[in-house]
């Protein structure tokens, strides 16, 4: 099962709780989670992406969530590492491997440089470490998908596999 983005899960709870604050936490924990929850929390992301974007005087689209939802049947979430914290929101970020994933994956110029950047960051300095990595975070039937993409991707990451032939 996919894994459910910690800062959304908190924005749940904290509209569940708006809704039933004679529940406590643990009890909200061991909720099902309905459509209607989903709704709610992303309607409450939303609206602190917007707050975020006024406060900060961000582009309205600087947070990209809607994306995460296209492609959340593609992929294999992992669980991020604490990065902030801002009173009851708390900011995962995902691991550096995964990020480098998903921009193979897109395959969009500066999703390429940003790859160039990753790369040194991680342990990976092969095609095959690259293409274990999408194996890791990637689903089959997506790769097969966009195979043309993450092809293209990787032979500008590392080269031509028909260059490496003899």
């Amino acid at each position: 099962m996919p894994y459910a983005s910690p800062a959304l899960e908190l924005m749940s709870e904290a509209a569940a709780q708006k809704e039933r604050p004679e529940q406590n936490w643990r009890k909200k924990r061991c909720l099902k989670r309905t459509k209607e929850d989903f709704r709610e929390a992303m309607r409450a992301l939303r609206d602190a992406v917007q707050a975020i974007a006024r406060r900060y005087t961000l582009p309205p689209n600087w947070f990209n969530y809607l994306t995460q939802m296209l492609i959340y049947d593609k992929i294999i979430m992992p669980r991020g590492k604490l990065w902030k914290r801002y009173g009851p929101l708390h900011v995962y970020a995902p691991p550096k491997e995964y990020i480098l994933a998903l921009k193979i994956l897109a395959g969009r110029d500066q999703d390429l440089t940003d790859c160039r950047i990753l790369l040194p960051q991680t342990h990976i300095r092969t095609r095959q470490q690259a293409q274990r990595v999408l194996n890791r975070y990637i689903l089959p039937e997506a790769q097969q998908d966009e195979a043309e993409t993450i092809a293209s991707s990787l032979d500008v990451l590392f080269g031509s596999e028909r260059e490496r032939e003899p």
